[in-house]
C-alpha cells in the first residue's frame, strides 16, 4: 500500500483521536488526560501495529495500576514503595510473559504513586486504568474504521483501474 496513503490515513486518525481525547478530557481532565494521551500513543498507520500497542498499553496499565494500587495499600508512597512497586510490577509482567509491557507498567507505578496533592491514589490509578483504555479503545476503532474504509475504496479502485486497462 502506498506509504503516503498510509501517513495520511494516520494523520487523520491522530487529529480525530486528539478531538475525541480533548472531549473526554472537558468532561473529566484525570481520566480524559490519560484516554487523549492513550489515543495518540497507540494510533499507527499500520493495522497490526496498532492493535499490538493498544493491548500492550492496556496490559502494561492495569498491571502498573494494580501494583501501584498494592504498594500504598501497605505504605505510604516513598522511594522505598516505589522501588517496591518497580521490582513487582516487572516481576508481574515477567510471570505473566508481558515482557513488551514491563517499561510503561513501571512508570505506570511511579505516576500512580506521585498521586497529586488532594488526591488519593486509588483515584489516580482507577482514572488511569478507565483513561487508558478508553484511549486504547478509541485508536482501535479509528484504526479498524479508516483501514477498512481504505479496503473498501481501494477494493473498487482497484476494481476501476482493472476495467480501464482491459478496455
Amino acid at each position: 500500500m502506498n506509504t503516503r496513503l498510509l501517513f495520511l490515513i494516520y494523520l487523520i486518525e491522530c487529529v480525530v483521536g486528539a478531538g475525541i481525547g480533548f472531549y473526554f478530557f472537558h468532561k473529566s481532565q484525570e481520566i480524559g488526560s490519560w484516554t487523549l494521551i492513550s489515543t495518540i500513543m497507540v494510533l499507527a498507520p499500520d493495522r497490526a501495529d496498532a492493535i499490538k500497542f493498544a493491548i500492550n498499553r492496556i496490559q502494561a496499565n492495569l498491571v502498573g495500576a494494580g501494583v501501584g494500587l498494592v504498594a500504598a495499600l501497605i505504605h505510604p508512597p516513598n522511594v522505598y514503595m516505589m522501588a517496591f512497586g518497580i521490582i513487582l510490577s516487572a516481576t508481574v509482567c515477567e510471570v505473566l510473559d508481558l515482557k513488551a509491557a514491563r517499561r510503561s507498567a513501571t512508570v505506570s507505578v511511579i505516576l500512580i504513586l506521585l498521586a497529586p496533592t488532594g488526591k488519593h491514589f486509588y483515584e489516580v490509578a482507577f482514572d488511569r486504568a478507565i483513561g487508558v483504555v478508553a484511549g486504547c479503545t478509541i485508536a482501535m476503532g479509528l484504526t479498524w474504521v479508516m483501514h477498512n474504509l481504505l479496503d473498501t475504496f481501494g477494493k473498487s479502485g482497484n476494481n476501476i483501474q482493472t476495467t480501464d486497462r482491459k478496455t
